[in-house]
């Protein structure tokens, strides 16, 4: 995994680099902790009856599936292609079980029923998601995004990014948010080619190093510190439909800038007819949206006011650039 370049040191930008490119892009994210984890092992009704090629080859529930035919599979998606490609012949898995690797053989079966090869087991993959990109470092590719962390839904802890990657994506459509009730950006997750690796998990945020493609053709931003950013007028970079982002007017109505919890630093009011009637205000797979103010980044959108989608919090940028070194 490669590892992050110090970026700022104190929170402040370096000298001979004051700047970074502006995010707003879409991402689809997936993080793996451990592999694909072997929730169960299943049957499958092939030519000659039903069989189990999982049972057969040794797989066993609370294995850890890490590559098949040298190659990682982050996804369900990506075992499938391994299947598609190998067309019946055998496959070498290595795997993770109490703590050792082991190297097991497996032979698919064609499943009659469901007209496709399979193995028979099914596996749990990491937390995944949409996303948005904060900035990317000029110099060495290093990215932010969300601006808080990403929690495992069964353990309620951080995630530990193990094989973690992002992927280009687009919003295809949006489920508005209302009252009490959280909206949504819905895209593709985990499709077409990794653009950056996921280097650290924190509450500040995930970060990484991208590839170019993601960011080059993103303006270069200037830095706000923590103590100038103010109540006032502001905008929000955002794309809510296709992979372009835009900017959308908000206010900045409170600055916390000693808050215990970073994420929520900034309190904002959307007040962009335009978003307004697109998404009801802030919605789930915005977090990491930057914050602009008097054409400086000042911070990332992070949480949305359940009550009152129209209100959300963002993190300041200089607590997100200190997590990034």
């Amino acid at each position: 995994m490669v590892l992050l370049l110090a970026l700022f040191v104190g929170g402040v930008a370096e000298a001979d680099s004051p700047k970074v490119y502006l995010g707003g892009m879409p991402i689809s994210i997936n993080m793996v902790e451990e592999g694909l984890v072997v929730m169960s092992i299943d049957e499958v009704v092939g030519k000659e009856g039903v069989t189990s090629p999982a049972l057969k080859a040794g797989l066993q529930p609370g294995d850890v599936l890490v590559r098949m035919n040298g190659k990682p599979i982050p996804t369900r998606r990506a075992v499938q292609k391994v299947l598609d490609e190998a067309q019946g012949r055998d496959i070498d898995m290595e795997i993770s079980r109490n703590g050792q690797t082991l190297t097991l053989s497996i032979q698919p079966e064609y499943d009659m029923q469901l007209k496709g090869y399979r193995l028979g087991l099914y596996l749990k993959e990491g937390v995944s998601g949409i996303g948005t990109v904060s900035f990317i470092h000029p110099r060495n590719g290093a990215f932010g995004a969300l601006g808080h962390a990403i929690v495992n839904p069964d353990s309620q802890t951080v995630a530990e990014p193990y094989g973690g990657h992002i992927y280009p994506t687009q919003i295809t459509h949006v489920q508005k948010g209302t009252a009490g009730r959280t909206g949504q950006l819905n895209g593709p997750i985990g499709e077409g080619s990794s653009v950056g690796n996921v280097c650290k998990n924190t509450h500040c945020g995930i970060f990484g190093v991208a590839d170019e493609s993601l960011w080059r053709d993103r303006p270069l931003v200037s830095l706000a510190s923590k103590s100038e950013v103010h109540p006032g007028e502001a905008v929000i970079i955002s794309t809510v439909y296709g992979d372009k982002p835009k900017g959308y007017a908000v206010q900045i109505l409170e600055v916390k800038r000693h808050a215990k919890g970073k994420e929520k630093g900034i309190l904002l009011q959307v007040v962009d007819s335009r978003l307004l009637e697109k998404t009801g205000g802030i919605v789930q797979g915005m977090s990491g949206s930057p914050i602009l103010q008097n054409g400086r980044l000042v911070g990332a959108v992070t949480h949305v006011v359940v009550a009152d989608p129209t209100k959300g919090y963002g993190i300041l940028i200089e607590h997100m650039l200190s997590e990034a070194e």
